[in-house]
């Protein structure tokens, strides 16, 4: 544990929280599964509370919560979140892995992994013979290691009591249980699909089967998605109770979970960083993940009821009514004032052209004249105008909308796709008719800022991906279109993301400025000298003036040395640069 802890620490003093999470999420996590496979389930109890403190600390670290008192002190909180993270990039969340159900997963597929073996060196032990061609346990002497016999079965109960109609369904021996787990250690190659399937059969679907790769992975899948279950009803449920204020943070928080289960919504955090279009700063991914998960992003300023302070500077005039800003960041990411919903369309729209060509078709971004042939004063300009689309059907249209996944379109908090439907709706009817007359084809590109795509946008780009295979390899691989079909997925995942985090940081920027600027004039502490006042213009003069000063006195008394500062200067840039 000590090794462990040491390993954390490291980890948290890791300045990039984007690497430290991909860290946790592929190696750090993966070891403790290496070890618990090797530990008897009684030997590895204690174990489990102090590595799920050590894993709660990495968790709220990439929300920007490195306080552990802090932590410790709103246990309810962080519970919750350690149970939300542990579920899969699909279901909306970050696939931490839940550490008890690997523990109650990593013991006994240990075990049938080796019975074989076991079987040859303890032959009174495990008996097996040649069953329907296939090497099956036929006996376990459950009397001759009454304690792992225990091990195994309690593991065995556990797991059916959690996942009733699951794999151990009726299986209540040890010699079944073995064949189960070896059957599924065997399924794994036939779970994968042929490559020679038509991609027309699926053409709008993104996600592939799940491709299990051991009979742990199958128990494991099966646990996590019964407590999914369990967190999604239970969290709908709580939408009814408390006051009204708490219903209605409680129903942002269902609407947004929901609006994240989907294989678009989450592409950005298993994009990696090879790209940098992937790369986030440290704060841009926080924002991030605290959008994600419901979390109070820190760097918000929200209204002290206790001081006094102008509530105006905590509420934004959007959509025609003053609301209050959340601490979560989901009104900022596409707020309407200083040009911040403007900035996320235009760079979805930046990222689609950007893939569109990668695709081999030539793309205009927002023409002028396109529907002028029919009434030449129609000034309206598309974001996008496909010239050759592969296929050779007509030219293209494609008019891009990012929408909040809380909008007015959403009327059931069980139906997020309400958004990007209603969307593409809108847009049809405004584009619908002069696309017809000029005979143009339109797609609506509807994405929520969740990062959720409407079907029209993903058809268009399944579709080219399917022609442009077809024209250059002459055949189309389901898994090629797959593949190509998932990069442009992040991609889009990514900036719309990224988008999201950097108008968040805008706006928190404004305002801090805005509070500092208020408060400014407004102090008790009246009789301090002007070279101690805390009234200055910007926050950054504070480290601005010293170092002015100290370069202008040296550069005026000594001439000589203005030259040895400006290559002190050069060789601060190269090795920001280079290094």
């Amino acid at each position: 544990m000590k090794g462990i802890k040491a390993v954390a620490d490291l980890l948290l003093n890791y300045p990039n929280s984007r690497a430290r999470y991909l860290i946790h999420k592929y190696c750090y996590n993966e070891k403790i599964n290496f070890w618990l496979r090797a530990q008897f389930p009684d030997d590895s109890k204690q174990f489990l509370d102090e590595f799920k403190r050590i894993q709660i600390s990495l968790i709220a670290s990439y929300h920007d919560y490195y306080d552990q008192k802090k932590i410790g002190d709103q246990p309810k909180l962080f519970s919750d979140l350690y149970k939300r993270v542990s579920f899969s990039i699909e279901n909306g969340r970050m696939a931490l892995r839940s550490i008890d159900s690997v523990y109650l997963t990593a013991f006994i597929c240990s075990m049938a992994a080796s019975s074989n073996y076991l079987a040859m060196n303890f032959p009174q032990w495990i008996q097996t013979s040649i069953v329907d061609d296939v090497l099956k346990i036929t006996s376990f002497n459950e009397n001759i290691s009454p304690y792992i016999t225990n091990q195994i079965m309690m593991c065995v109960q556990k797991i059916k009591s959690k996942v009733p109609n699951g794999c151990f369904e009726g299986i209540n021996h040890l010699a079944p249980i073995f064949n189960k787990l070896v059957e599924l250690n065997n399924q794994r190659s036939t779970q994968l699909e042929p490559d020679d399937q038509s991609p027309d059969e699926s053409l709008g679907l993104y996600d592939t089967p799940f491709k299990h790769s051991s009979s742990q992975s199958v128990l494991y899948q099966q646990l996590i998605a019964a407590k999914f279950n369990k967190f999604k009803k239970h969290k709908e449920e709580e939408i009814a109770k408390g006051s009204n204020s708490e219903r209605l943070c409680k129903k942002l928080y269902y609407r947004n979970l929901m609006s994240s289960i989907n294989p678009t919504s989450g592409a950005w955090l298993s994009a990696g960083m090879s790209h940098p279009s992937f790369l986030l700063s440290p704060f841009e991914f926080t924002a991030a993940l605290c959008r994600r998960n419901t979390i109070y992003n820190t760097s918000i300023p929200t209204l002290n009821s206790h001081v006094t302070e102008n509530p105006q500077n905590y509420q934004c005039p959007c959509y025609g009514r003053i609301i209050m800003i959340d601490p979560y960041g989901y009104h900022l990411t596409n707020c309407k004032i200083a040009g911040g919903a403007i900035r996320l369309h235009d760079n979805v729209v930046h990222t689609l052209v950007m893939l569109f060509r990668s695709l081999g078709l030539s793309v205009a971004l927002e023409p002028l004249h396109v529907f002028s042939q029919i009434e030449a004063d129609d000034e309206r300009r598309p974001d996008i105008l496909i010239r050759n689309p592969h296929g050779g059907g007509p030219q293209t249209v494609v008019e891009v909308a990012v929408s909040s996944f809380n909008n007015r379109n959403r009327t059931n908090n069980n139906k997020p796709e309400q958004v990007p439907i209603e969307t593409e709706k809108q847009k049809t009817r405004k584009y619908g008719k002069a696309a017809e007359e000029n005979h143009l084809r339109l797609c609506p590109a509807a994405f929520s800022t969740t990062g959720e795509m409407g079907p029209s946008i993903k058809k268009l780009l399944l579709e080219q991906i399917r022609l442009k295979l077809q024209l250059v390899d002459g055949e189309v691989k389901r898994s090629k279109v797959q593949k190509i079909m998932k990069h442009c997925v992040r991609h889009i995942s990514a900036a719309i993301n990224r988008s999201a985090s950097r108008n968040i940081f805008l706006k928190v920027t404004k305002m801090v400025n805005l509070a500092r600027h208020n408060q400014q004039n407004f102090s008790s502490s009246t009789f301090c000298d002007s070279t101690s006042s805390s009234a200055s213009s910007s926050p950054d003069e504070l480290v601005q003036q010293p170092t002015t000063r100290t370069s202008n006195y040296k550069s005026r008394c000594y001439p000589k040395l203005s030259l040895f500062l400006v290559l002190e200067n050069v060789l601060h840039v190269y090795l920001d640069k280079y290094t």
